[in-house]
C-alpha cells in the first residue's frame, strides 16, 4: 500500500511538473520558435484568412509573420528578395490538415497575432494535457496490476526538455502523441475482446494520424496485425470483405486532401515538392548518403534529447548523466530484455508498443538512404516514445523484481529531469 501511494504522489507530481513547464513555455518561450514554428502558424492563419489549403510553393510568408520574425510587429515587415528564400514561403503548405482546423478556433480568438500565437500554444498545452490522460488510461488497461509504476515511467517521456518544448511550440507535431495513444489504447482493446468494432475505431483513428502526418503510417501494420489476429480463426468470405471495407477507411478520410494534391501537383501529396525546395536547406552540397553514414545518423538522435534552441546545454554534466541514463533504460533496455524473455514471451499484444518506434525508424532511415535527404531526426521519433518506455514495463514484468526496476527507472529518471530543468528554467524561461 505504501509503494502504491508513492507512486500515486510521483505520478500527480510528474504531471504537475510537465502541465507547470508547459505553462512558462507557452507564455514564455519566444515567438517565433525557431523549428519552423512560423511556418506552422502560417498555416493556420492561410486557413482562416483564405478559406482554403495553401498551394506549396505558391503562398508567400503573411506580412505578421515576418513582421514578428523580423522584430517589428505591428508595422509591416521588410520586403523578401527576389527570389524569395525558403524561409520566405509558406513551407509547411504539404502538410495534412488536421492540426491547423483543429487550432483555428484558439488562432480565432483575438485580432493581434502576437496573441493568437499564444492562444494557439494553449490549445497545444490542452493536447498536451489529453496526452497525459490517454497515456493513463493506456497503462490502467495494459498493466491494471501495475498500473502506477507504467505511469510514472512514461510520464518522464514528456519531461524530457526535447520533446516537451515540441509538444508546447506550434506544429501539427503535438496532435501526434495524443493520436498515437489514442491508437494504441484503441487497439489493445481490438486485441483483446471479441468482435470487429474495436478495428472499425482503430482505423478511423489511423485515418486522423494520416491526416495529421501522413509519416505515421508506420501505424498501419499494427492495424493489419490486429486483422491478422482477428481472422486467423475465422477466414470466411463475409470476414475478408469487413477487413478490406475497414482498411479502406482511411483511405476514404484521407480522399478529399489528396484529390486537393492531386489538383494541384499531380500526385496524392506535395512530399516530392517540398523536398526538392528543403534539399538545399538539408543538404546544401548534394552528399550520397551511405549505409556507412547511418553510425553517426543514429548518434546524432542523442541531441533530440534538448531542443535545438538549447543545444548547448548538452554539454553540461547533469544533462549528459540523465540524457545516458534514460537511453540505456529507456531504449537499449527494453530491446535487450525483449531478447532475453523471447522463450517465455506469451502475449505478444505487447509487441505493438515497440513497433511503432521500430517501424518509424526503419521508415526514416532507409528514406534517407534512398533519398541522400536526411530525416533520421530524434524529434520525429517523439510520438513512439511513450510507447517504447511501456515495453520496458512489459518486458520487465517477465523477470523477477522486474516491478522494482520499473519503478526505479521512474524515480531516477524523474529525479534527474527535475535537476536538468531546475538548471534550465531560469536561464531561459
Amino acid at each position: 500500500m505504501g509503494e502504491h501511494r508513492l507512486l500515486a504522489v510521483i505520478a500527480l507530481l510528474q504531471v504537475v511538473v510537465i502541465l507547470g513547464l508547459g505553462v512558462l513555455i507557452v507564455l514564455n518561450f519566444p515567438i517565433w520558435a525557431p523549428v519552423d514554428e512560423g511556418a506552422h502558424f502560417n498555416y493556420i492563419q492561410h486557413l482562416a484568412e483564405e478559406r482554403s489549403l495553401p498551394v506549396l510553393g505558391a503562398e508567400m510568408t503573411s506580412d505578421e509573420v515576418a513582421a514578428i520574425f523580423q522584430g517589428v510587429y505591428p508595422r509591416s515587415p521588410a520586403p523578401p528578395p527576389t527570389p524569395p528564400k525558403l524561409g520566405d514561403l509558406l513551407y509547411e503548405g504539404f502538410q495534412p490538415p488536421l492540426y491547423y482546423l483543429l487550432a483555428l478556433p484558439a488562432y480565432s480568438l483575438s485580432d493581434n497575432h502576437l496573441t493568437k500565437a499564444t492562444h494557439v500554444r494553449w490549445f497545444d498545452w490542452i493536447l498536451l494535457a489529453a496526452s497525459l490522460a490517454l497515456l493513463c488510461l493506456l497503462c490502467r488497461s495494459m498493466f491494471p496490476e501495475a498500473w502506477l509504476g507504467a505511469y510514472a515511467l512514461a510520464l518522464n517521456v514528456f519531461l524530457v526538455p526535447g520533446v516537451l518544448v515540441r509538444m508546447i511550440t506550434i506544429a501539427n507535431t503535438v496532435l501526434e502523441p495524443l493520436l498515437v495513444l489514442l491508437f494504441l489504447l484503441v487497439l489493445w482493446r481490438a486485441y483483446t475482446r471479441p468482435g470487429m468494432g474495436d478495428l472499425v475505431v482503430a482505423s478511423v483513428v489511423l485515418g486522423f494520424c494520416l491526416l495529421t502526418k501522413v509519416t505515421l503510417v508506420h501505424l498501419a501494420p499494427l492495424l493489419l496485425a490486429g486483422m491478422a489476429l482477428k481472422l486467423w480463426p475465422d477466414r470466411r468470405l463475409g470476414n475478408l470483405a469487413k477487413s478490406a471495407a475497414i482498411l479502406a477507411i482511411p483511405l476514404f478520410m484521407m480522399s478529399p486532401w489528396m484529390a486537393f494534391n492531386y489538383a494541384h501537383f499531380g500526385s496524392l501529396t506535395a512530399n516530392e515538392l517540398a523536398k526538392w525546395m528543403q534539399f538545399p536547406l538539408v543538404n546544401p552540397i548534394g552528399d550520397d548518403i551511405a549505409l556507412s553514414h547511418l553510425g553517426s545518423q543514429l548518434g546524432e538522435l542523442k541531441l533530440a534529447f534538448m531542443p535545438a534552441e538549447w543545444q548547448e546545454e548538452l554539454k553540461q554534466p547533469m544533462v549528459v548523466l540523465t540524457r545516458d541514463f534514460m537511453r540505456s533504460a529507456f531504449f537499449v533496455g527494453p530491446a535487450v530484455l525483449a531478447v532475453a524473455a523471447a522463450r517465455r514471451w506469451r502475449d505478444y499484444r505487447y509487441l505493438l508498443l515497440g513497433l511503432p518506434l521500430v517501424v518509424n525508424l526503419t521508415m526514416l532511415t532507409v528514406s534517407t538512404i534512398l533519398q541522400d535527404f536526411e530525416v533520421v531526426n530524434g524529434r520525429y521519433l517523439y510520438s513512439s516514445l511513450p510507447g517504447w518506455a511501456l515495453l520496458f514495463v512489459a518486458v520487465s514484468n517477465k523477470f523477477r523484481g522486474g516491478r522494482a526496476a520499473v519503478n526505479v527507472v521512474a524515480l531516477v529518471s524523474f529525479a534527474g529531469l527535475l535537476t536538468v530543468w531546475a538548471s534550465l528554467v531560469p536561464k531561459y524561461l
